[in-house]
């Protein structure tokens, strides 16, 4: 039967198919049945997000799975018939031989195996999600905002690294876009764990969007933690104290506790050197976007992150980061 080929809107995905810890009770077995093929509604659960791609254009995936769980998903990929009637091309199974049931999210992207695959802007996302709305108009957002197509903030391509900023916007500067759900409301979870999250609006456009656009409901994140660390921050210190450097940036700050990380990101190529040069990293919602974000305002974390030298080739330096301090 042919397939359907999609075009490509120049990003790449990486679905991070893990161990499934926390659905033990299926996944005891992980070289035989990894949590990426337990079916939803008889699909397998990694059918969804690779679906997902698949229908905003995204068509260079990569699934990232330990290596004991490689062939029992490569299997699926050529004999389940829901993933065989995906569009093409297939997704790529990558197995770094390092990576274990225990990795962190951060430290994935400091495997070599990773690094090579990754050749231009990319989005993460887990194999365990579901998501409502189309990644298309994610993908919109973020091609609005930050004035370009994936790739336009450099990479590798055939003939060698692709200059950031294409065209010259923001000369690769350029953000990346995280998505948070509401835990409140007629769905909501009872105990569901929950994440603290600052923001502050964007700047007003010239032209007003349209009704169906998802600009209301973005802002630029200035801090963000899980609710519980935010929890023993305040227990510690009797308050949850804010650095005047956040306030003189921004005098207009909006808290929220009620939202939890859905762990779809949409990155810049550059922020993959950022990854590889802080071994600190273990985390991408906590340790990537919580100091990326404080990095926005908080005096010398850029360059203690080595933001200066990521982006010297492409950009002017931040005048913020002169000095050094602590990644706390």
């Amino acid at each position: 039967m042919p397939h359907a080929t999609m075009p490509s809107v120049g990003f790449q995905a990486i679905i991070l198919c893990g161990p499934g810890e926390s659905m033990s009770t299926f996944t005891s077995n992980r070289k035989d049945f990894p949590k990426a093929l337990i079916p939803i509604a008889n699909r397998p659960m990694v059918w969804y997000p690779l679906d997902w791609c698949y229908r905003m254009g995204v068509t260079n995936i990569h699934l990232v799975t330990p290596p004991e769980s490689a062939s029992a998903i490569e299997a699926a990929l050529s004999q389940n018939p829901y993933l065989t009637s995906l569009p093409s091309p297939k997704p790529d199974v990558l197995a770094p031989k390092d990576l274990t049931q225990t990795t962190g999210t951060g430290e994935i992207f400091r495997l070599p195996e990773v690094q090579r695959e990754i050749t231009g802007d990319f989005i993460v996302l887990p194999c365990d999600i579901i998501c409502e709305l189309e990644g298309t108009s994610f993908l919109e957002s973020w091609m609005v905002q930050e004035a370009g197509l994936g790739g336009a903030t450099g990479g590798i391509g055939d003939n060698g690294p692709i200059k950031s900023g294409s065209g010259g916007e923001k000369k690769g500067r350029r953000g990346g876009l995280a998505i948070w759900y509401p835990t409140k409301g007629e769905n909501s979870i009872k105990d569901e764990e929950t994440d603290f999250v600052a923001t502050t609006p964007l700047s007003a456009p010239i032209v007003a969007p349209p009704a169906s656009s998802l600009r209301p409901d973005i802002g630029n994140l200035v801090y963000s933690m899980p609710t519980d660390t935010l929890n023993d921050v305040v227990e510690e210190h009797g308050g949850f104290p804010i650095r005047h450097s956040l306030l003189r940036k921004h005098g207009r700050i909006k808290m929220e506790t009620n939202y939890r990380n859905a762990h779809i990101f949409f990155f810049p190529y550059w922020i993959l050197e950022m990854i590889k040069r802080n071994e600190v990293i273990e985390n991408i919602s906590e340790d990537v976007l919580g100091w990326w974000a404080k990095a926005g305002w908080q005096t010398g974390l850029g360059d203690k992150l080595g933001l200066r030298e990521v982006l010297s080739s492409s950009s002017t330096p931040n005048e913020d980061m002169h000095e050094s301090t602590d990644l706390d």
